[in-house]
């Protein structure tokens, strides 16, 4: 009687559940403070980055007439008289990569280099021309990847000499990008886009974007320029974006991340299936 060996068979396998891991992207954010930094005097916040081995939060003032890194100043790499608007850390040494991209504009060139935490200059990558960072990131001791101010072009930099390694474009993206940071939770890029409120989660291997995080209900001003660094554990986002009133504030947006699924596979009377299913 095969209905009633069917109908045996399904009641068996009530418990039997199968499911695949969440593949989504992009962030889920909640506002946890507003911190005020109009005491730093900042027109315009270019660069920032998170230094894990002592929780502070480095910010730099990406104008013309200013080259301050919180209190660092700026001009201790040659030719980088004006402000920076990429700034990465490190994870190792500490030190910080600075890029200024003014040689965009008359009569200035575009510089780069290496200082220490107390200011000492360790290495001048001199003119950056070819490379036009908009932001920078550390992936990890031995990567470091700038964004294209103009070009939406992911690229490596060699840390001794400055120069671009490899590159990786940005699939299907035309804005521009003000500031990028790695995720430490999923290793995956964050770029936040230049002239929206767009948090673009990116696959540093394709340039794909894998998912975007609308920044809007926390950030009111998106002009040039903008900086985004998460925290060591990922736990946090910290978000600047805006010129003039829009640099007084650091966002600090808490992520949840949703906790993994313990899928598990009831076996219910497996013997007994297995006789069931030779038999049908």
């Amino acid at each position: 009687m095969r209905l009633p060996t069917r109908s045996i068979l399904l009641s068996a396998l009530v418990g039997v559940v199968f499911t695949s891991p969440s593949s989504s992207f992009g962030l889920n954010l909640t506002l946890s403070q507003v911190t005020d930094i109009s005491g730093l005097g900042f027109q315009a916040v270019g660069g920032m980055a998170f230094d894990d081995s002592t929780g502070r939060v480095w910010v730099s003032d990406a104008t013309e007439t200013n080259n301050n890194i919180v209190e660092l100043d700026a001009s201790v790499v040659p030719a980088l008289d004006l402000g920076p608007d990429a700034l990465a850390i490190h994870p190792t040494s500490t030190n910080l990569f600075l890029f200024s991209t003014f040689g965009t504009f008359p009569g200035s060139a575009d510089a780069a280099g290496e200082v220490t935490q107390a200011g000492t200059l360790v290495t001048a990558f001199g003119s950056q021309d070819a490379i036009n960072a908009g932001g920078a990131a550390f992936r990890n001791a031995t990567e470091l990847w700038v964004i294209g101010h103009d070009d939406q072009m992911l690229k490596l930099i060699d840390q001794m000499t400055g120069n671009v390694s490899s590159t990786v474009p940005i699939v299907g993206f035309v804005n521009r990008v003000g500031a990028i940071d790695f995720d430490p939770i999923t290793g995956n890029l964050f770029a936040y886009s230049h002239n929206t409120t767009e948090l673009l989660e990116i696959d540093i291997q394709t340039g794909q974007i894998l998912g975007t995080t609308d920044l809007s209900p926390f950030v009111s001003d998106t002009r040039f320029p903008a900086g985004i660094a998460f925290d060591a554990d990922g736990d946090r986002l910290l978000v600047s974006a805006g010129l003039d009133s829009g640099a007084d504030e650091l966002i600090v947006l808490v992520r949840t991340v949703p906790e993994p699924v313990d899928y598990t596979i009831a076996l219910v009377g497996v013997g007994a299936v297995l006789f069931l299913l030779r038999r049908l």
